[in-house]
C-alpha cells in the first residue's frame, strides 16, 4: 500500500505541472482573442452599427485615411459654437409713449437682475414716426447704463397725436444694431401697448424684414402687451403673433411641423402664446387689462434665464461631442443649432468616427505594449 506521501507525488508534480500549463495556454488564447475583438471592433465600426444608426454616412475617416485638417476645421467651429452660445445679448425694447411709464421701474430692475447672471444687455425704445429725432433712441448711443437710461427714459409725446406706434420700425432698428450681434445667444424683449401703425413713409417697414432678421440672427424672442387700449387698433397681439412670430419659427425651423403659437389662458383673462422648443412668448392682456409691474419683471428675467439655460444646454451638448462623450444618436437634437455654425450631419458624423478611431488606435497600441 502506499504511503500518503506516494499518493501526492502526482499532484504535486506532473499533474500540477500540466494543470498550470493548461491554466497559462487558456489564459493566453482568452487575452489574444479579446484583443483581436476589440481591435475589430474599432477597426470596422460599420460592421456592429445598425443601418439607421450609420446613415448619412460619406466618406468617414478609417484609421489609416484620417483627414486631420478637416477634423481640426470641424473642432474650430466647434469650439467657437460653445463660446458663442455661451455669450448671451439681451435687448430690452420698449414703447415710450403716454400709459407706458408706470412699467419703466419694473423694466429697469429687470435690466439689473438680467445684468447679473453675466448678459450684456442694452435698452431701446420707439415712439411714433411724428416724433422725428426721438422715434428711436438706444442706450448703447447715449453710452449710458440700461437700467438707469430706462428708470429716466421720457413717455411724453411732442408731435405725435395718435395711439398706434412704430412697432416694427423699432424692431427692425433693434435687430440691425450691434446689440444683437451675429452667432451670440441673442434675447429680444419687446414691451407695448398698442399695435403698429399704419405705417407712414419714414417708418414704413414690411414684417417680412423683421422675420429675416430674427431668424438671421435666431433671436429668442418674448413680446408683452402690458396694457390693451380702448381704442382701434389694438393690435398688437394679433400683428406680432400672426406677422412675426409664427413667420419667424417657420423660416428658422422650416422642417418642422409645431411651429404655431399655443395659446393659454392664465388669471385675469390674459392669454400666452408660446413655442416652447425655440423660446418664443407672447403676452396678451386682456381688453382694458393692465399688467402688474412685479409679474412683469418677474415673467421677462424668467424668460431670459430660461433662454440662457438652454443655451448653456446647447452648448455643453457641443462640448460633449468635442469631447467624445456624445453617442452617436444624440447629435439629433443639436443639429438646427450646429447649422448656426456650418457644422454639418456629415462633419459631425466625420468627427465622431475620427475620435472613435483614434481611440481604437490607442487601445490598439495598449494591448500590443501589454503583450509584450
Amino acid at each position: 500500500m502506499d504511503s500518503p506521501e506516494d499518493m501526492l507525488k502526482p499532484l504535486n508534480n506532473r499533474e500540477r505541472k500540466a494543470a498550470i500549463y493548461r491554466f497559462l495556454l487558456t489564459g493566453f488564447f482568452t487575452l489574444a482573442l479579446l484583443s483581436a475583438t476589440v481591435l475589430v471592433y474599432y477597426r470596422m465600426p460599420k460592421l456592429f452599427d445598425s443601418p439607421s444608426r450609420t446613415q448619412p454616412s460619406t466618406n468617414l475617416p478609417q484609421p489609416d485615411t484620417l483627414n486631420s485638417q478637416r477634423v481640426l476645421a470641424i473642432q474650430q467651429k466647434l469650439q467657437a459654437a460653445v463660446k458663442s452660445l455661451r455669450t448671451p445679448y439681451v435687448m430690452l425694447l420698449v414703447d415710450a409713449t403716454p400709459g407706458m411709464q408706470t412699467f419703466l421701474p419694473a423694466l429697469s430692475e429687470a435690466a439689473r437682475e438680467i445684468n447679473t447672471i453675466s448678459a450684456n444687455v442694452t435698452a431701446a425704445c420707439y415712439r411714433d414716426a411724428a416724433e422725428g429725432a426721438w422715434l428711436y433712441e438706444s442706450s448703447a448711443t447715449r453710452n449710458q447704463d440700461p437700467a438707469s437710461w430706462l428708470q429716466n427714459l421720457a413717455t411724453t409725446v411732442v408731435y405725435d397725436q395718435d395711439e398706434p406706434e412704430a412697432v416694427y420700425y423699432g424692431l427692425r432698428e433693434a435687430l440691425q444694431s450691434g446689440a444683437l450681434p451675429g452667432e451670440a445667444t441673442n434675447v429680444l424683449i419687446l414691451v407695448g401697448d398698442a399695435g403698429n401703425h399704419a405705417q407712414a413713409e419714414k417708418t414704413k417697414v414690411e414684417p417680412s424684414e423683421i422675420v429675416t432678421l430674427l431668424a438671421a440672427k435666431h433671436c429668442h424672442f418674448a413680446a408683452f402687451q402690458v396694457r390693451h387700449p380702448t381704442s382701434n387698433p389694438a393690435l398688437f397681439a394679433t400683428q406680432l403673433k400672426e406677422e412675426i412670430m409664427e413667420p419667424a419659427l417657420q423660416a428658422m425651423f422650416a422642417n418642422k411641423d409645431n411651429t404655431g403659437m399655443k395659446a393659454e389662458t392664465v388669471p385675469g383673462g390674459s392669454t400666452l402664446y408660446r413655442d416652447k422648443a425655440n423660446q418664443y412668448l407672447l403676452y396678451a392682456v386682456g381688453k382694458k387689462q393692465t399688467l402688474s409691474s412685479a409679474l412683469l419683471q418677474k415673467e421677462i428675467t424668467g424668460f431670459v434665464e430660461n433662454a440662457i439655460r438652454e443655451a448653456n444646454r446647447q452648448a455643453q451638448k457641443i462640448q460633449d461631442l468635442l469631447e467624445g462623450k456624445l453617442s452617436e444618436d444624440e447629435p439629433q437634437e443639436i443639429l438646427s443649432t450646429l447649422a448656426r455654425f456650418n457644422v454639418s450631419l456629415q462633419d459631425v458624423q466625420y468627427l465622431q468616427a475620427a475620435l472613435r478611431a483614434k481611440s481604437g488606435k490607442e487601445l490598439s497600441a495598449g494591448f500590443l505594449f501589454f503583450r509584450k
